[in-house]
């Protein structure tokens, strides 16, 4: 809602990148245009929003590049109960576990970019268990 609200540019690979198809003789090239367009689109992002929910392998890398590229992340899992690797809790600038958090997430870190206070920019620290 808040893309089509012109509130944040979004980019998910899921919904923005290729279909990768079983079987397919031009999977590798896809794949490298799938991998590569990632990478691209995590060094011109300002926030990182990871679903954590299923602890994706692709999630979790993208989230260390994330790190080493020093960007800001907010996990989103509606189980926080299941915890969260330390490896991603402890960097991480936000945890949230429904839409009206995530909402609130975004729009504290807009209002933190519009005011140049990123550096500092923290929504909440996690507090569960780390796994």
């Amino acid at each position: 809602k808040m893309e089509k609200e012109n509130e944040i540019d979004l980019f998910a690979p899921k919904y923005d990148g290729i279909v990768l198809k079983k079987g397919d003789p031009d999977r590798q090239k896809k794949m490298s245009i799938v991998f590569w367009l990632d990478v691209e689109m995590l060094k011109r992002s300002d926030l990182i929003v990871a679903c954590t929910v299923n602890r994706d392998t692709g999630t979790a890398i993208e989230c260390g590049m994330g790190i080493i590229l020093q960007k800001k992340i907010v996990c989103y899992n509606s189980v926080p109960e299941h915890g969260l690797n330390v490896m991603l809790a402890k960097p991480a600038s936000g945890f949230v576990k429904n839409k009206k958090d995530l909402k609130s997430a975004i729009q504290s870190f807009l209002k933190a970019y519009k005011n140049s206070k990123l550096d500092s920019w923290m929504y909440n620290e996690w507090s569960g268990d780390p796994i």
